[in-house]
């Protein structure tokens, strides 16, 4: 049996054991045979990236320079990590994605293009949420993206990229020997002028950083809102006490800015119209303002609402009823020494009775 810093065991016949990765775990240590399974084959590593023309919002858009049918634009939701000068190395172009029980595609492609491509004037934050991603495709490194063929634009595109490893990447992962500071290029000529970095001597905590770093962002990325997605939650809220809105920019520091159409970005609690263009989102705040359906006149308060509901309605200091002109009076109040009539209302349904008496 191999063992650790002496190879394999005399008493053994010098015999090699039948299970490769055991034998390295024992020369080189527990792991290591896990990572020389992610080097096997990786010259042909390959992923893919499927461009669905029906996604949501995809379609085929303009270059950076305006140049028309230059570009996939990815639907939303669309994740991916492809990156500027990412080798293509084919092209298949389907008419459906249906796949059978071994997971092979069911029908044969409408076509194959073999040609290398790279990735070219990618672009993230697309889109009327800033989610989308698109790039385009060409025939030399940082080249100038090939107009997409027609039959390409209503069909299903499968990228096929390579992921090949090679030792040219596992140099770099390494601080280089020369760093490209401003003492070794002769002088300061700008902070464009020098670079530097260090992943340490310790590359699995080093990993584990970054791992953690990622973890974490992709973490604030789902349950924290951001501009460049949608906040629309179909979440029940509840609330047992009150809820305030803060305003520590000081956007509502004048009655005047509580107009939306005036100040559209004011932050506050709003009743919206889930009907309303997303772009143009109908809304009225929902207290502390002057665009509640209740206003404050002298001595009342008055809406033009013609529908009111009403909760738990409390005069605190009595009500005073103005204008009646009595023509014919009927029935009588328990105390006469203070009422004098009853007036009827309906209120859902129900009738109730004001106890009326002098003012």
């Amino acid at each position: 049996m191999a063992q650790r810093n002496q190879g394999l065991a005399r008493d053994n016949n010098l015999s090699e054991p039948l299970d490769d990765g055991q034998a390295i775990t024992n020369l080189a240590g527990a792991g290591v045979d896990q990572d020389l399974f992610i080097f096997i084959n990786n010259l042909n590593n390959t992923s893919e990236l499927i461009w669905d023309p029906n996604a949501l919002q995809a379609s085929i858009t303009t270059s950076s320079n305006s140049a028309a049918n230059k570009r996939f634009l990815f639907g939303q939701e669309v994740p991916f990590t492809f990156t500027t000068n990412d080798v293509i190395t084919n092209v298949t172009v389907r008419n459906n994605l249906d796949v059978d029980s071994d997971g092979e595609y069911t029908d044969s492609p409408h076509a194959t293009d073999d040609t290398k491509y790279y990735v070219v004037d990618l672009a993230l934050g697309q889109g009327s949420f800033r989610n989308q991603r698109a790039f385009g495709l060409a025939t030399t490194e940082n080249g100038t993206p090939i107009t997409i063929p027609t039959a390409w634009r209503t069909r299903f595109v499968v990228l096929t990229r390579s992921d090949a490893v090679t030792q040219d990447n596992i140099v770099r992962i390494a601080t280089p020997e020369i760093q490209n500071s401003a003492a070794n290029n002769g002088g300061d000529i700008g902070a464009a002028s020098s670079f530097s970095y260090s992943i340490g001597e310790n590359f699995n905590a080093a990993f584990e950083t970054i791992e953690s770093n990622v973890d974490i962002a992709n973490f604030k990325r789902v349950q924290k809102y951001s501009e460049t997605a949608s906040v629309a939650s179909d979440r029940d809220i509840k609330l047992e006490g009150s809820i305030r809105s803060g305003d520590p920019d000081g956007a509502n520091d004048a009655a005047s800015k509580l107009n939306r159409d005036t100040y559209p970005t004011a932050p506050g609690v709003y009743i919206t119209d889930p009907f309303s263009d997303i772009t143009d989102i109908e809304a009225t705040r929902a207290f502390s303002t002057s665009a509640n359906p209740w206003s404050e006149a002298t001595g009342k308060l008055t809406t033009p609402s013609e529908q009111v509901n009403i909760g738990n309605l409390l005069f605190a200091d009595g009500i005073e009823v103005d204008g009646l002109t009595i023509t014919t009076a009927s029935g009588n109040v328990k105390d006469s020494g203070e009422f004098t009539h009853k007036l009827g209302v309906n209120i859902d349904g129900v009738e109730y009775f004001l106890c009326l008496g002098p003012a």
